[in-house]
């Protein structure tokens, strides 16, 4: 049987263009993910129905401990916005927007849908996106909310980081209820070396490697409840019947070590809620559930320290 064309180039290539094979695989891996990283600066994401969402207490529990909740029966949004959302995350199944993660099925068991404003018009930068459905006015309703979220901490003086730029492109997650799926303990930023990771590895973290906050808006049932059991610290499931699926934030090191202190908080993903936290500093994990889980995730790049205060110029 002969040889299959690619094939035959290849053992007749010179040594020295099979090894910039990897470095062209890597340019193109690079393009990828720097097209899949394009912001803008929060300013520019303002929008009404952020506007007074986060207060002053808020933003000093975000810099105090590194996360913060927003939680409420329409604290964040109305109950009928959430309704008319979450039947639209359904129709992205039947139209396959979903896919597996780039990460292994050992690291996260969910799948996952990226979502921008622009999908379905023809102002999308990608061919493929201008072709997809545009997005209902209450998914706009949740990305627009989301991605504005960051001028608001800019507007009250959030202090641990600034300069921010507010990703495009949002992921909208989705975990079984098999009391299985989930996502082992991680951070949101990456600091690890070339070394550690290999060149496309290195290539793909670039932009985990600016994230400075990680905005997290909840699409589940407004009625979701925790667990009843408390959950071991590997994330195993308990025996009672809540429906589970916690974000366990383990707490900085800065809040740890005192005498009868829990080590980390479960933060209940109820339908409507809204978690923020410093991609730098919390480590996280997502608990299995027993119902459907829904999460849309924004990422927020910056400058670490205090910006410039406006006030004097």
């Amino acid at each position: 049987m002969a040889a299959p064309f690619g094939a035959k180039l290849l053992t007749r290539a010179k040594p020295g263009l099979l090894a910039a094979v990897p470095a062209v695989y890597a340019g193109l891996e690079g393009y990828r993910w720097v097209y899949s990283s394009e912001k803008d600066p929060a300013a520019l994401c303002q929008s009404r129905l952020a506007s007074g969402l986060v207060t002053s207490a808020h933003v000093r529990d975000l810099e105090q401990h590194g996360f913060v909740v927003l939680e409420g029966r329409d604290a964040v949004m109305k109950d009928g916005v959430l309704a008319a959302a979450r039947a639209e995350v359904s129709s992205f199944f039947s139209s396959g927007r979903f896919a597996r993660s780039v990460n292994g099925k050992s690291v996260r068991q969910d799948l996952v849908c990226w979502l921008r404003e622009t999908d379905g018009t023809p102002g999308a930068l990608d061919p493929d996106e201008r072709h997809l459905k545009p997005l209902g006015p209450e998914m706009l309703h949740c990305v627009r909310l989301l991605r504005g979220i960051t001028h608001e901490l800019d507007l009250l003086g959030y202090s641990t980081s600034h300069d921010h730029q507010v990703h495009q492109q949002l992921q909208l997650g989705f975990y079984p209820g098999d009391n299985q799926s989930g996502y082992v303990r991680h951070l949101d930023h990456s600091d690890r070396s070339l070394f550690d990771l290999g060149l496309l590895g290195w290539i793909r973290a670039g932009e985990r490697r600016k994230r400075t906050l990680t905005a997290i808006l909840y699409l589940n049932d407004p009625a979701w409840s925790p667990s009843s059991v408390p959950r071991s610290a590997s994330g195993a499931p308990g025996d009672g019947d809540g429906d589970g699926g916690e974000l366990r934030c383990y707490h900085a090191a800065c809040d740890s070590g005192q005498p009868g202190t829990q080590a980390f908080t479960d933060v209940v993903p109820t339908g409507g809620s809204l978690l923020i936290f410093d991609a730098r500093r919390i480590e996280h994990e997502v608990l299995s559930s027993s119902r459907d889980r829904f999460a849309l995730t924004c990422w927020i790049t910056g400058t670490l320290g205090p910006g410039k205060d406006k006030s004097q110029t």
